[in-house]
């Protein structure tokens, strides 16, 4: 079990790197992507074999371990990424988005800190993680899409319009960035009401786990407001996708904190 193991991780990473290889070289053609999409199509079956088997030969929750929320937050934005591209040309936030996934695969590797051992029911948990890793998963897609579209705009002020044919439309980064943070929030809401549960149970588990804490109810706070704000007209587009950065900086922030209490546990 454990070859089997070995193998569907080294699989996901292949397919995973030579996915995110055709995404970016040259960035834009259609065959390549085609082949780019077909091995992302691979990757993200093969990872989620891998998950299904490490579950199993660890007797473990995928989403109720540290380890295995990680590399199931870089399946999501895969995952997600597959099924919004079919209706949408965003095959561009393939650049950022696949090798984000492999990134957080490999990450997964070095994670052997268990969570804290809270007096809560494995159910609540679950379902509090279960509701974050979709909440952030989507906000890292609407991060990309943001990136993009200042992109775009900075070329579109420019008035460098060869460039543009590598990008998605303006409008398409626009919705997509506003429909990615309008999913999360139930998501993240749902999140932060269930982590309102472990509030009182922080201070054991440390300083980090406070700062985690922080830093996903601002991410909480920060869509919540661009959301409300974006609905009654007070935000204009660009103030979004500056808003969806700062959220997509939260929650990198959040796995570089738990990536950073793994090493320590490890040593």
């Amino acid at each position: 079990m454990e070859t089997v193991l070995t193998v569907s991780f080294i699989l996901s990473v292949v397919a995973y790197s030579v996915a995110s290889t055709l995404f970016l070289f040259p960035l834009g053609k259609a065959a390549q992507a085609r082949f780019g999409v077909a091995a992302l199509v691979a990757a993200v079956s093969v990872h989620a074999s891998h998950i299904v088997l490490a579950s199993v030969l660890t007797l473990s929750c995928p989403v109720a371990s540290i380890r295995f929320s990680l590399s199931v937050s870089g399946w999501m934005v895969a995952f997600i990424f597959l099924l919004l591209r079919r209706s949408r040309k965003l095959d561009a936030l393939g650049v950022f988005l696949v090798p984000l996934a492999l990134t957080f695969l490999v990450a997964s590797q070095f994670l052997k800190a268990p969570l804290p051992n809270l007096a809560l029911s494995r159910a609540m948990l679950a379902g509090h993680i279960s509701s974050n890793l979709l909440g952030l998963g989507f906000v890292l897609i609407s991060g990309a899409s943001s990136v993009f579209y200042l992109v775009v705009e900075k070329h579109l002020k420019r008035k460098s319009f060869s460039a543009l044919g590598k990008f998605p439309s303006l409008d398409v980064l626009e919705t997509t960035s506003d429909r990615m943070l309008l999913i999360a929030l139930p998501f993240l809401t749902l999140g932060a009401v269930t982590g309102g549960v472990f509030f009182s149970q922080i201070g054991m588990a440390g300083v980090d786990a406070l700062m985690r804490a922080t830093l996903g109810y601002a991410t909480w706070i920060v869509v919540a407001l661009t959301v409300s704000l974006r609905g009654l007209g007070q935000l204009s587009s660009r103030r979004v996708a500056q808003a969806s950065l700062i959220s997509a900086g939260f929650v990198i922030l959040i796995l570089v904190l738990y990536a950073l209490r793994s090493y320590e546990a490890a040593k």
